[in-house]
């Protein structure tokens, strides 16, 4: 698997690195209790990458966020 890489930059954005290329999802950070809700619709539009990248990607971030960074992410 490649390495993937995220951080919630502001309360608007999330910042993916995946292949060398840095990603920006928009979505919403709510701090109680601590969630970003990620626009799928923008993972979507971006055309570098191919629908298996884009389900390696939520999967690898939804799994791994609360416990790494304290905050869920989820894909909506």
């Amino acid at each position: 698997m490649d390495k993937i890489v995220y951080s919630i930059v502001s309360r608007g954005e999330l910042r993916i690195i995946y292949r060398g290329e840095v990603f920006i999802i928009t979505g919403e950070l709510l701090f109680k209790p601590p969630k970003f809700y990620a626009d799928i619709v923008s993972l979507s539009k971006i055309s570098k990458l191919n629908e298996e990248d884009k389900k390696q990607i939520i999967e690898f971030i939804q799994k791994d966020s609360f416990e790494k960074i304290g905050t869920e992410i989820i894909f909506d």
